[in-house]
């Protein structure tokens, strides 16, 4: 092995310790009696609602899934199967409050199951198993994999924040009230402030539904990027220095799942509805 291959193989596999040791401490943190952190509190969205899935049955499969990315056997499989781990607990989290902070756990151990993904196998070779590999299904269709979790990642969390502003909380104008016009209207024009806050919703139900069932993948994620670059910019009107780092810092890691987003379907986008009516339109088109 080359010293370049070398220390290829040996950041994937500090990379691949990281994640493990992310995953086995979040265990160890449940088993501490700590629990997965709160939604930011939000007037119009209530308190969180209570857990629905045991801390216990969390912690012994973080635990699962850290020692088998530790090891690295079968890794592909199980990249895949930590990341429908992360997914599961992202909706469970969702589900108690749509205004969860991800980025700072789930979202981080996402960016690295991901990348271990996309880099393969054949650049980790520190690993069990590691000489006897040979290209699976799972490896072949790597990028369609990488598409489906974020798609299912970011736009669960766009549906959901969607949802509960227009079905479950105090109404669409309180949102817009209290979100966009009492903070900004010193900085920006009214009118705008509450035509930006009334779609809000919309926007996120619309863009995250077409996100998670993959349809018009590409124009739903550049209406999201042009969505979060707004909240971005409302946030740095508060204050570029001075805007609660939380938000901040969710809306940009959002901005950039966005971004992948619009690049990740040329690189594979399998398992998605663009996939399906592709198929078709290509089997239905033939000699006249």
């Amino acid at each position: 092995m080359n010293p370049s291959a070398r220390f290829t193989a040996l950041a994937w596999l500090l990379v691949r310790i990281a994640l493990a040791m992310m995953l086995i401490g979040a265990a160890i943190a449940l088993f501490q009696g700590s629990t997965a952190p709160k939604g930011t509190a939000k007037p119009w969205i209530g308190p969180d609602s209570p857990p629905v899935i045991p801390m216990a049955a969390y912690a012994v499969v973080l635990i699962g899934a850290g020692l088998i990315v530790a090891a690295g056997w079968q890794l592909p499989l199980g990249l895949i199967a930590t990341c429908t781990l992360f997914i599961v607990v992202t909706v469970e989290r969702l589900v108690r409050n749509p205004f969860t902070n991800l980025t700072a756990d789930i979202g981080i151990m996402m960016a690295f199951a991901l990348a271990l993904l996309a880099a393969g196998p054949e650049r980790d070779r520190w690993r069990l198993g590691a000489r006897g590999d040979a290209p699976t299904a799972v490896s072949r269709d790597r990028w369609s994999w990488i598409s489906l979790f974020v798609r299912l990642f970011i736009g669960g969390i766009f549906f959901s924040q969607g949802f509960r502003n227009l079905f479950l909380g105090k109404g669409v104008m309180v949102f817009a009230e209290r979100l966009y016009v009492t903070p900004f209207r010193d900085t920006m024009p009214e009118p705008l402030l509450w035509i930006m806050g009334v779609s809000n919703p919309f926007v996120q139900f619309g863009v995250g539904l077409l996100l998670i069932a993959g349809l018009f993948t590409r124009s739903a994620a550049t209406v999201g990027a042009l969505f979060l670059l707004s909240i971005i910019f409302g946030h740095l009107m508060e204050g570029a220095l001075t805007a609660p780092s939380r938000m901040r810092d969710a809306g940009t890691a959002n901005f950039i799942a966005m971004v992948a987003l619009m690049l990740l379907p040329s690189l594979g986008n399998r398992w998605s509805l663009d996939a399906l009516l592709s198929r078709r339109n290509h089997g239905t088109a033939g000699p006249a």
